[in-house]
């Protein structure tokens, strides 16, 4: 009689999970009250920038007019824009030095250059002209100076005040990145959970792909965090981890959950039911998963070589946020799946089919 074969890496992985199911659901749990505190500083420890390289030959030149210069490695522009007033009378004068009177004793203001010693920066029809605030801060730090600079610029009657320049750009880059993600939130989550409603026909079944992805989500932005306090990372990565983290958690939970299921409805009721098809369902599906986010893993890892800020950290939080995705379809969703058992087809709102029966549409 042939010996039975030994039992791959995969179904050892899910007889394990299956058997401390418990404690592979407290291990994320812990996780994730530990990444939670982190969540809402995460957006102000991203960089906006990062598209300069220190060998490249603008920087070095501008490493020189620093260095032999003292020329500001940063500045901001305040535009004065007047519908009556003309640059070079006396009401418009007035009311530009009111508006600027407090600002060179902001924080990381090494000086203004006005409008009255540089003719270029006055508007050929006289309504227009704007002042240069230099900045003792890098481009890429330079929003920080722009709350102190706002709080002590003034607004005289007749006269619109704003700011400008690569500072003023990159909090804009910050702010939209910030609002286009709450957006694609509103949308995209209420979409995925019509989506997985519509495949699984189960309210339970069709949450745990959504819980999944989350707590890959929240879990890589509270490490990408504690990596921006080591080494500058970009804006960016705040919308790439989100939206690959959702995305690859609930394609991964769809082959896990929809295998297990499958499973479950061919084993039948039997005492070990559950465990043979979490067992099957992570020898299975868990190991398509894993090589398919090995796959996009290394693919994204590559960007860490990159000497641009933000392609670099692209490619790092990419890494981790898939990484995470992976370990999560591979550890927390075969834990719930074995807590849950049959009752995954609670709240169903559609009457199920045995699957694997080869009849169907589908099939």
């Amino acid at each position: 009689m042939q010996a039975a074969p030994p039992p791959t890496p995969f179904e050892q992985l899910g007889r394990v999970v299956y058997r401390r199911r418990w404690w592979v659901v407290a291990a994320w749990a812990l996780l994730l009250a530990s990444a939670a505190p982190l969540l809402p500083g995460v957006s102000t420890a991203l960089r906006p920038g990062g598209f300069v390289a220190d060998w490249l030959e603008t920087s070095r030149a501008r490493a020189t007019l620093e260095t032999g210069l003292d020329y500001p490695p940063s500045a901001v522009v305040v535009v004065f824009h007047s519908e009556t007033l003309r640059a070079g009378t006396m009401a418009f004068e007035r009311a530009a030095a009111e508006a600027v009177r407090d600002v060179a004793a902001a924080p990381h203001v090494r000086g203004l250059r006005s409008h009255l010693l540089a003719p270029r920066q006055v508007a050929p029809d006289g309504h227009t002209a704007y002042d240069i605030v230099l900045l003792d801060l890098p481009a890429d730090d330079s929003p920080q100076a722009l709350p102190d600079i706002e709080a002590r610029l003034r607004h005289p009657e007749g006269l619109d005040v704003g700011l400008a320049g690569g500072p003023a750009f990159y909090r804009d880059i910050q702010l939209v990145s910030e609002a286009d993600l709450r957006r694609s939130e509103l949308i995209s989550l209420p979409l995925a959970a019509l989506a997985l409603l519509f495949v699984f026909g189960s309210l339970v079944a069709a949450a745990i792909p959504l819980v999944v992805g989350g707590s890959a989500v929240v879990l890589a932005l509270g490490v990408v965090h504690l990596l921006a306090t080591l080494s500058p990372m970009s804006i960016f990565v705040l919308n790439l981890t989100t939206l690959l983290g959702l995305g690859l958690g609930i394609d991964y939970s769809l082959l896990v959950t929809s295998r297990f299921r499958e499973e479950l409805t061919r084993i039948g009721e039997t005492p070990d039911a559950g465990e043979r098809a979490l067992v099957i369902t992570v020898a299975t599906a868990g190991r398509a998963v894993f090589f398919s986010g090995l796959t996009v893993l290394l693919g994204l890892v590559g960007l860490a070589v990159f000497d641009f800020m933000m392609l670099r950290s692209v490619g790092i939080a990419g890494a981790i946020v898939v990484g995470l995705g992976v370990t999560a379809a591979l550890t927390l969703l075969p834990a719930v799946l074995a807590i849950l058992g049959p009752r995954i087809d609670w709240l169903s709102i559609r009457r199920r089919r045995p699957g694997g029966s080869g009849e169907g549409r589908w099939a």
